[in-house]
């Protein structure tokens, strides 16, 4: 959610297409009432299960990591209430060969300091 820029949500993506198009679909597609619907539903995907009603995770705090096709996808969820950053979601897929170690991204959230997840999945195994 961009509290700056006025009431809503921004999407900043890579330059090739299928990037672009993602960012498209995520702004009619994401709710800013319910915002752990999108990170839940990311993990469903990957085969994670959560009970209905989807449970709403106001400090939630976390990062995922899963090979698929030979890639690493990384799924990054900061929705805590640190001014005067704005809560983040970010799915990362890295090219053939790389990760969330050997590519460089921008910090998730700008005005925060790097913290350390509450706790995190990576590589199948559980890092409290």
């Amino acid at each position: 959610m961009d509290f700056e820029g006025g009431f809503g949500l921004q999407c900043v993506s890579s330059d090739d297409e299928a990037a672009r198009s993602l960012c498209g679909w995520l702004i009619e597609n994401t709710s800013m009432e319910s915002r752990s619907n999108l990170p839940v539903r990311v993990l469903e995907c990957w085969g994670y299960r959560f009970p209905r009603p989807i449970p709403s995770w106001g400090e939630w705090r976390a990062d995922v990591s899963t090979l698929l096709d030979e890639r690493w996808l990384t799924l990054e969820v900061d929705l805590t209430e640190d001014a005067p950053a704005v809560p983040a979601v970010r799915l990362s897929s890295f090219a053939e060969g790389e990760d969330e170690i050997t590519a460089e991204l921008p910090k998730l959230r700008s005005g925060t300091e790097p913290r350390v997840p509450v706790a995190g999945v990576s590589r199948g195994y559980w890092n409290d």
